[in-house]
């Protein structure tokens, strides 16, 4: 059923690509956003898969043109630095507002212009986690997926459930967690549209960075610093930092690393950090994609912090599996299910953060660093991969 799915996925794109919008106004390229990780990966999956791709954002603020042949190769290399994807699909602009339509509503004129002018055109498919887009491809007689993640602009079931209730044309919900599954099914959704999927990898997460990984921890850890932990993509009050801090207040002798997040995100932690009086707390901010896992892998314990009531495991999780070290995880129950495989795993109460740090102590008395890490979370990293959760995709789209 593998090469059927993508053979048949092939046939309903009759020659056009598979096109993957998050939602309007996201960028092409962009440090910190998780959204854009899942939308490159889509694409790269997809590509692997066999099938032509399609990536539509925003190219305003980019640090390079893109109107030229020379600029659409610099903006695939930036692509390729910030995820650690060989690229290949197709990258498509929507520009910023005119000034004219000043009037109008964030996003309307990508969804009122751009979209259906710049990118459904070439499209014979699309994937989206906005239902905005979901909308405007199913109007045009395109199948389409959605997903939900949880986010914000990822609430309005009860339009979404209008807009998946028909047959024709194939569509289908993706839910990144089974609590999402429910609030779709609850507003509507008719249940055999949905499907539970949480978050993957790239095969290149999986590779050891063991030289990188052991220069970090000779030049972080020295003097009274005893231990190395690292937390990606959790800057913001909703991704646990408080927990982090907190950490950090009670185990003085260890280094706290926190990646991710955009620069305002960053200035007003480094002013926590301060405040707090915490000097063992070293906000790195956004690192390319290979430079972030040499540090996950040299983290004694990798943080996987979050906020009570969060309804899907936050996008690095499967990374941290990769990274091989032990984890530290907020006990939410997109994750608790991962405690049951005999995984180097600890949880903290999100709602108490000053259980963190008891989690990571009990990690790092249980499993020492090892530069090839811990053996069996890597080997549940591997299960994880992009492909597979694309070709799910692709086979209950077609189904």
């Amino acid at each position: 059923m593998r090469g059927e799915a993508a053979a048949a996925v092939r046939r309903m794109l009759r020659g056009k690509r598979y096109g993957i919008l998050g939602a309007p106004g996201d960028p092409l390229a962009q440090p910190a956003r998780s959204r854009l990780a899942w939308a490159h990966n889509t694409a790269q999956a997809v590509q692997d898969l066999g099938c032509d791709a399609l990536l539509a954002g925003g190219v305003a603020g980019l640090p390079i043109p893109f109107d030229n042949r020379e600029g659409l190769a610099s903006l695939r290399r930036l692509v390729a630095g910030l995820h650690d994807l060989p690229g290949g699909y197709d990258l498509r602009a929507t520009h910023d507002l005119p000034a004219r339509f000043g009037a109008l509503p964030p996003g309307r004129w990508v969804l009122d212009y751009e979209l259906p002018r710049a990118i459904l055109p070439y499209c014979g498919i699309i994937h989206t986690r906005h239902a905005g887009v979901l909308a405007a491809a199913l109007e045009r007689g395109l199948p389409a997926i959605y997903e939900d993640h949880g986010e914000p602009q990822e609430k309005d079931g009860e339009a979404v459930a209008r807009l998946l209730a028909p047959a024709s044309p194939p569509r289908l919900a993706v839910a990144a967690s089974a609590a999402l599954r429910d609030r779709l099914a609850a507003a509507g959704v008719p249940a055999e549209r949905i499907i539970v999927l949480g978050p993957a990898i790239h095969p290149a997460a999986l590779a050891r960075q063991q030289a990188a990984a052991a220069s970090i921890r000779r030049s972080l850890l020295h003097g009274m610093a005893r231990h190395l932990f690292v937390q990606a993509g959790g800057m913001a009050e909703e991704g646990g930092i408080e927990a982090v801090l907190e950490a950090a207040a009670t185990l003085r002798d260890a280094v706290f690393v926190q990646l991710g997040g955009e620069a305002p995100a960053q200035a007003a932690l480094r002013d926590r950090v301060v405040e707090r009086g915490l000097p063992n707390v070293i906000v790195a901010g956004a690192l390319p994609q290979r430079e972030a896992r040499a540090f996950q892998q040299a983290a004694d314990a990798v943080i996987v912090a979050c906020a009570p009531g969060r309804l899907a495991a936050p996008l690095r999780f499967p990374e941290a599996l990769a990274a091989g070290a032990p984890i530290a995880a907020a006990a939410i129950p997109a994750l608790e299910g991962w405690g049951d495989r005999g995984l180097a795993i600890r949880f903290h109460d999100p709602g108490r953060p000053e259980t963190l740090a008891g989690a990571l102590e009990a990690l790092v008395a249980a499993h020492p660093w090892q530069a090839g890490g811990v053996a069996a979370n890597r080997a549940e990293a591997e299960r994880l991969g992009w492909q597979a959760r694309q070709r799910v995709v692709f086979e209950r789209l077609v189904a």
